[in-house]
């Protein structure tokens, strides 16, 4: 039987079965099976319930009758149908019904399969005289009368109800996200109030509570019964996580600010999606990101050069004015960092793990660009490698990365002139670089600054600092002039 070979359709759901049966001793024997009868005469079976398939074997004489009323059943919502006939209903269509009928399947498109020999279980091979019709009737979509009424709506904006393109968005994403946010809040808004001017005709069987709100209809959100309010701050809270999601957010993001914006998500719900508040909340992460520019750079600065520098240094000094000396003042060329890209229960690579780390390094290296809007392809770098099985010299714009099993990530700086802007600015906002470097000349520089200056880069590279310092020192009145 059907219910015993697909218990389960091929998402997982379990097949539900309907019977309609006239013979009492059929109707007997599907009730021990616990299949529901339904109805005994299909031709006078009427249902609004839709079914995903009718699968049939009609009588001999008038089966053009009974494909038809399943025709018109699953012609409601859309459906297949599998029937039985006899060829004759098909080969001598001399009466109107079998006429309608081969209309009706020359529409369908159906496929017909005639068979005249059936194999029986013991082997022997009789000759028959039917067809086997295959009919899907595709599923229908008929646009919604709230959405047709809705068009009149003078604050509907006709322009964006097709506009569920994510490249369009992108494109113009402070015009395009409130054109959507608009339009779902209009239609939202139609649903609630046409479902309460229907309450009044749906039954309510006020002596069983459980029923009533286990069964009767209702829009709920949140275990709340649902109210135009409501809805509204679920929408707003929905299209502000897709616009922190967004390029226009993501390429400002450094991981704090991202932790940050995510863990106050929910009090988004109280400001609706405008180009005026998406530009405000874009203009008030570049402040703060304005703001952290220094404190990122030297986090990064004291991470790389005294953290994972592997010696025994506890603190990251030089000997400026009588300082003490260690060597854990500049980042080398290569770092060795406690990054673990391996899933240890499935025993799985997984560089991906390491993404927001990867990604605010070459935030802070755009940023020594002067570019902190960079082309950031961290995670399509990282996928690819997961995917490649790549572990080695994974190269990425600033830098290239090894990963090993042992749980350590080598990262190679492939700049140098770079990594040397970042030890050149960490070490000044520190203070173990005389006030005077980057603005006077080695030879009109003191002894003692002489001296910081040979251990710190020597004279033939501060020399060729001093006549190229956009390459090697950071303007950071160029780089706050951010273009918003």
């Amino acid at each position: 039987m059907i219910k015993n070979s697909y218990k389960y359709d091929l998402l997982c759901r379990e097949i539900f079965i309907d019977t309609i049966e006239k013979n009492p001793q059929f109707k007997l024997i599907l009730n021990n099976l616990n299949v529901p009868v339904i109805h005994d005469d299909f031709l006078t079976f009427n249902t609004l319930k839709k079914y995903d398939a009718i699968i049939m074997n009609p009588p001999l004489n008038n089966g053009e009758e009974y494909l038809l009323k399943a025709i018109e059943i699953q012609e409601r919502y859309g459906g297949q149908i599998v029937c039985l006939l006899n060829s004759q209903t098909l080969k001598e269509p001399y009466n109107i019904k079998r006429k309608e009928l081969l209309n009706k399947l020359e529409e369908l498109n159906a496929d017909i399969e005639y068979v005249d020999k059936l194999l029986l279980t013991n082997k022997r091979i009789i000759d028959i005289d039917k067809i086997i019709i295959y009919i899907n009737i595709p599923e229908k979509y008929t646009e919604s009368i709230l959405f047709a009424n809705l068009k009149n709506n003078k604050e509907y904006m006709t322009y964006s109800s097709h506009i569920q393109n994510d490249s369009l968005i992108e494109k113009n994403p402070i015009e395009y996200f409130p054109a959507l946010y608009n339009n779902e809040i209009l239609l939202g808004i139609s649903l609630i109030k046409e479902f309460k001017s229907l309450k009044k005709y749906i039954l309510i069987n006020k002596n069983t509570s459980n029923y009533n709100s286990s069964n009767n209809i209702k829009l709920m959100l949140n275990n709340k019964d649902l109210t135009i309010n409501n809805y509204i701050e679920a929408v707003r809270y929905k299209y502000w996580k897709i616009i922190f999601d967004s390029k226009m957010f993501q390429e400002i993001f450094t991981t704090n600010l991202k932790c940050e914006y995510e863990s106050r998500l929910y009090d988004f719900k109280k400001y609706d999606i405008t180009a005026y508040n998406i530009i405000s909340l874009r203009c008030e992460i570049f402040y703060k990101l304005k703001q952290d520019i220094e404190n990122n750079i030297l986090e990064i600065f004291d991470e790389f050069s005294r953290k994972y520098c592997y010696s025994d240094f506890s603190k990251n000094i030089h000997y400026y004015n009588g300082w003490k000396t260690n060597k854990a003042y500049k980042i080398n060329n290569k770092i060795i960092l406690p990054y673990d890209a391996w899933d240890y229960y499935s025993n799985e690579y997984e560089p991906t793990a390491c993404e927001s780390e990867f990604l605010d390094i070459e935030k802070i290296f755009s940023i020594l660009n002067g570019n902190i809007l960079g082309n950031y392809e961290t995670r399509k770098i990282l996928k690819w490698a997961e995917k490649m099985n790549i572990t080695k010299n994974i190269q990425f714009k600033f830098f290239k990365v090894t990963f090993y099993k042992k749980g350590t990530c080598h990262i190679t700086f492939t700049d140098k002139k770079f990594l040397d802007k970042l030890n050149i600015y960490g070490s000044q906002k520190k203070g173990w670089l005389p006030p005077a470097f980057g603005i006077k000349s080695y030879n009109s520089m003191s002894k003692e600054e002489q001296n910081i200056i040979d251990d710190f880069c020597g004279k033939d590279k501060y020399y060729e600092i001093m006549t190229h310092k956009e390459e090697y020192l950071l303007n950071e009145n160029n780089i706050l002039k951010i273009e918003q």
